[in-house]
C-alpha cells in the first residue's frame, strides 16, 4: 500500500479518526497545564486528583463496552456517539461552576474518549488489509506524541490570552467538524452481525474493573477489592456459557490475540513505570529541576515514536513475534541502564536510558494490535481492538500501584520524609547529612523499582515468544462502501 493511492473512504476515514484521537490526547494534556488556575478559581484543592481519576476510570471501563457495542451497531454509531457524548462532558467543563461540577463533567469526557481511540484504530483497522495497517496504524504514535508536545502550550496560551475554560470548549468545534464528515462523507459497509448485548458480563466486567481501579486509588479499597475479586471469576464464569459474550473467551486461545492482550498489559505497566517514577530520582537524588526531569520524560516519546515509524516500514516481514522481541529487549536494556543510574550520572545516561524504554514501546505496540486486528473478522474486530486498549490501561493502574508499594516498603522509615527532597524549599532546609540520608534511601527505593522493570522484561519477552511468527493475510480486509 502505497499512501499516494488511497481511496476517498480510506482519507476520510483515517482523517476522522486521527481528528478523533487528538482531540481525546489533547485534552488530557492540556488539563494538567490549566489545573493550578482551575484550583485558583474554583478552589477544592483536596479534590484535584479526582479530575483526572475520573476521567481514566471511566475511559478504562467504559473501552471493552463501546468496542463490543461497536461490532454490533457498527463504528460510525458509536464513535459518532463517543465523540457527541465528549463534546457535551467538554462542554460542562468549561462552564463548570465548581469542582463537583467540572468533575462530573471529565467522568462524561472519560465515557466518550473510550470510544474514540479503540474505536478509531477498529476503523483504520477496517479501511486497510494486514500491509495497511502496519503503516498507518503508527500514526497514532505521531498524534498522542504531538498532543503531548503541543497540548500544555496550548493550554497556556488559552489560559493566558482568553480562560481556562476555552482549554475545554475549544474541543466542540473540532468535535462537531468530525461528526459531520463521518456522518455525511464516511460510508461504512456494515456486516451481518448477532445484535444481542451481553449487558449482564457488562455489568460484571465494569464492577470488576472498576472496583480493582477504585481500590488501588486508595478509594474504600476494602470494599472496593473485594467488589473486583468478587466479580471477576463469576464474569469469567457467566461469559463461558453466555448465548452473546461480550467477550469471547475462546478468543485468548489465538496466540495473536491471548498473548497479546496480556503483553499490552506489560506495556502500559513499563510505560506508566517509566514516567512516574524516573523524574523522582532525576530531582530527588541527582537535585535537578522539574523541567530537567520532564525534558528527560520527553525522550521517551522520541524512541516511541522512532520505533513506531521504523516498524511500520518493517512490521509485516519481520512479524509480530519478532518485532515484540525486539522491544522487550529495548526494555531490558533500557531499564537496565535506569538501574545503573547514581547521584552523579549525567543527565545524558537517564536520556538514553529513557529513550531505549521508549524504542521499546514503539517497537512492541503495533505489532500486537495488527496482530490481534488481523487474527479476527469484522465482526470481533472492534471488542479486540478495545481489550488490547483496556488491557494497557489497566496493566498501567495494577503495574503503577503495585511499584509504588515496593517504593515505599524498600525506603521503609524514611518514606515520608523523601517528600522534602522533591520540593526545593523543603529541600533547603535540610542539613547535608539529612539530605544525603534521605536520597540514598530513595535512590535505594527507585532502584529496587528498576530492578522489578528489568524482571518485567523478561516476562514480555516470554508473552512475546508466544505470538505467531507471521501475519494472518486475509483475502477481504477493507470494510467501507465502495
Amino acid at each position: 500500500m502505497r499512501f499516494g493511492s488511497l481511496s476517498r473512504e480510506q482519507v476520510i476515514g483515517l482523517a476522522v479518526v486521527m481528528t478523533g484521537s487528538f482531540v481525546a490526547a489533547l485534552d488530557q494534556s492540556i488539563v494538567a497545564t490549566v489545573m493550578p488556575t482551575v484550583i485558583g478559581e474554583l478552589g477544592g484543592i483536596d479534590r484535584y486528583a479526582l479530575v483526572f481519576s475520573a476521567y481514566l476510570l471511566v475511559s478504562t471501563v467504559a473501552t471493552p463496552i463501546l468496542g463490543r457495542l461497536a461490532d454490533v451497531y457498527g463504528r460510525t454509531p458509536v464513535f459518532v456517539g463517543g465523540m457527541t457524548v465528549f463534546v457535551l462532558g467538554s462542554l460542562g467543563a468549561g462552564l463548570s461552576g465548581d469542582m463537583l461540577a467540572l468533575i462530573v463533567s471529565r467522568a462524561v469526557q472519560g465515557f466518550g474518549a473510550g470510544a474514540l481511540l479503540p474505536v478509531g484504530m477498529t476503523i483504520a483497522g477496517d479501511l486497510f488489509d494486514v500491509r495497511g495497517r502496519a503503516r498507518v496504524q503508527p500514526l497514532f504514535s505521531s498524534v498522542w506524541i504531538t498532543a503531548a508536545l503541543v497540548g500544555p502550550a496550548i493550554g497556556g496560551i488559552l489560559t493566558q490570552a482568553f480562560s481556562w475554560r476555552w482549554a475545554f470548549l475549544v474541543n466542540l468545534p473540532i468535535g462537531a467538524a468530525t461528526i459531520v464528515l463521518l456522518l455525511f462523507v464516511f460510508r461504512e459497509r456494515v456486516t451481518s452481525h448477532d445484535e444481542r448485548i451481553d449487558w449482564r458480563g457488562a455489568a460484571l466486567l465494569t464492577l470488576a474493573s472498576g472496583g480493582l481501579l477504585l481500590g488501588l486509588n486508595g478509594l474504600l479499597p476494602l470494599a472496593t477489592l473485594l467488589v473486583a475479586a468478587v466479580s471477576l471469576p463469576l464474569f469469567v464464569r457467566y461469559e463461558r456459557v453466555a448465548r452473546s459474550p461480550l467477550v469471547d473467551l475462546t478468543l485468548m486461545r489465538d496466540p495473536a490475540v491471548g498473548p497479546g492482550i496480556a503483553l499490552n498489559a506489560v506495556v502500559g505497566g513499563m510505560t506508566f513505570a517509566m514516567s512516574t517514577y524516573l523524574p523522582p530520582f532525576i530531582q530527588g537524588v541527582q537535585g535537578h529541576t522539574p523541567v530537567e526531569a520532564g525534558a528527560i520524560v520527553t525522550t521517551t516519546s522520541l524512541g516511541w515514536s522512532a520505533g513506531a515509524l521504523s516498524m511500520g516500514l518493517i512490521l509485516v516481514r519481520l512479524g509480530p513475534r519478532r518485532a515484540a522481541l525486539a522491544g522487550t529487549l529495548c526494555w531490558a536494556v533500557g531499564a537496565s541502564i535506569l538501574l545503573s543510574l547514581g547521584p552523579t550520572s549525567p543527565l545524558g545516561v537517564a536520556a538514553v536510558g529513557a529513550a531505549v524504554l521508549g524504542l521499546g514501546m514503539g517497537l512492541t505496540i503495533f505489532p500486537i494490535l495488527v496482530s490481534a486486528q488481523s487474527a479476527v473478522g469484522w465482526s470481533q474486530r472492534g471488542v479486540v481492538t478495545a481489550l488490547v486498549n483496556f488491557a494497557r490501561s489497566m496493566g498501567a493502574a495494577i503495574g503503577v500501584a503495585a511499584l509504588g508499594g515496593l517504593l515505599v516498603w524498600s525506603m521503609g522509615a524514611d518514606a515520608t520524609a523523601v517528600q522534602a527532597l522533591l520540593d526545593p524549599v523543603s529541600r533547603a532546609d535540610l542539613s547535608p547529612d539529612r539530605a544525603a540520608s534521605l536520597s540514598g534511601a530513595l535512590a535505594s527505593g527507585l532502584h529496587a523499582v528498576y530492578f522489578v522493570m528489568v524482571l518485567v522484561s523478561v516476562l514480555g519477552a516470554v508473552l512475546a515468544r508466544r505470538l505467531p511468527s507471521s501475519f494472518e493475510l486475509e483475502a477481504d480486509e477493507t470494510m467501507v462502501a465502495p
